[in-house]
């Protein structure tokens, strides 16, 4: 027996903080969160959505691209469409968070595109983080306007702990007082750009004395781990983990940290310089991330700079802006120095976004009772 109208999640990843995040205020105005891990889940799921309900994607890349053959991307591709036919005229309603351009590791590139295309034109509410967005995916897909509601990523203030002391965390790693910490914690693919971080870090190193330390935090994914740790640079310090970072482990390798540093190749919307940002530690980009503000008012263009990929430039990046953070007196360290800090931006949207988009009625709630800010607004 039916509870209450239903939000379906996919893919739904336990541990993702983000996701966490956006299913807060839906579970607080009654809905029932359910979560779809695979391709067939979502079909499963979907077929039992009806008028008041919602089917909320983010990723895409369990869809075409973890088909087995192209064969079976297309097949895929045909279900889904005929899939959100069906759940749209049932009354149900489509909601898509952009997190990407296109998945970063493309198979079948043509029928991703198509996805894309059906998924847009079938959605009731399409959520953009950056509002850059719509021009980024212009060669993709054009984004009804109308459609579009952009609330920039939330604040990971107060999802993780933040007790763990710089003394404390540094001493864990070893890390000396006078050594420069440089961070890239998240995955470790090829598009994130960590091999030219590496490089970098080896330079500034050999130009400053020997004081950086490369902490790399994240899974390695399409190369061996034994492989990718053979192609550090020799002589760079480093620390390292290359697995998947518990959520009560975060905040010591962000404390730890002077900077963090993000190179990535090819990106719209970043999670870790959220991060970055709720431990108060200043981030390193391409310019290409500066030139397009993607995180969602975090980055201010006067104190935030970048290097372009290729150039000269480039493979200093570390070195230079190490320099400046190193002058720093030491007590600003610890209140994460606020001239230069990146922020994330709190989001702040009425109640109720889900049944706006829905049309559910209200849920019964006591009086004076208020529910946690929504993610994704409509209307």
């Amino acid at each position: 027996m039916r509870s209450g109208p239903e939000v379906l999640v996919f893919p739904s990843y336990l541990n993702n903080a983000f996701l966490n995040l956006l299913q807060l205020s839906a579970a607080a105005d009654g809905f029932r969160i359910a979560g779809a891990h695979t391709f067939d889940d979502l079909v499963s799921g979907a077929s039992r959505l009806g008028r008041g309900d919602v089917l909320h994607l983010h990723w895409t890349t369990p869809i075409a691209q973890q088909a087995l053959s192209e064969k079976d991307a297309r097949s895929r591709v045909a279900t889904l469409s005929r899939t959100l036919d069906s759940l749209r005229a049932r009354g149900a309603k489509l909601v898509w968070t952009v997190h990407n351009r296109l998945p970063h590791e493309l198979t079948f590139r043509e029928l991703e595109i198509e996805l894309t295309r059906i998924i847009a034109a079938s959605a009731d509410a399409i959520h953009i983080m950056a509002p850059h967005t719509p021009a980024a995916m212009s060669d993709v897909v054009s984004l009804d306007p109308r459609k579009i509601r952009h609330i920039p990523h939330p604040s990971y203030e107060g999802v993780y702990d933040t007790s763990v002391t710089r003394a404390e965390a540094r001493s864990s790693f070893d890390l000396a007082d006078d050594d420069t910490a440089v961070l890239f914690l998240g995955q470790i693919r090829p598009y994130k750009g960590v091999d030219a971080l590496a490089n970098a870090a080896a330079e500034a190193d050999r130009r400053r004395g020997g004081d950086i330390v490369l902490m790399l935090a994240g899974a390695v994914k399409e190369m061996p781990r034994a492989e990718f740790r053979a192609s550090l640079p020799a002589g760079l310090r480093s620390v390292t983990h290359l697995d998947f970072v518990d959520d009560a482990d975060i905040a010591r390798w962000f404390r730890s940290a002077d900077v963090a540093c993000f190179p990535y190749r090819a990106i719209l919307n970043s999670g870790s310089v959220h991060l970055a940002a709720t431990f108060h530690v200043p981030v390193i980009l391409p310019l290409l991330a500066v030139r397009r503000a993607e995180v969602g008012g975090v980055l201010r263009p006067d104190r935030s700079r970048g290097v372009d990929r290729g150039s000269p430039r480039h493979r200093s990046l570390c070195q230079r802006r190490a320099r400046r953070f190193r002058g720093i007196p030491r007590r600003d360290h610890a209140v994460g120095r606020r001239s230069r800090v990146l922020r994330a931006t709190t989001v702040v949207v009425g109640i109720g976004a889900y049944r706006r988009i829905s049309g559910a009625a209200p849920a019964a709630r006591a009086p004076g009772r208020r529910g946690p800010t929504s993610v994704v607004a409509a209307g």
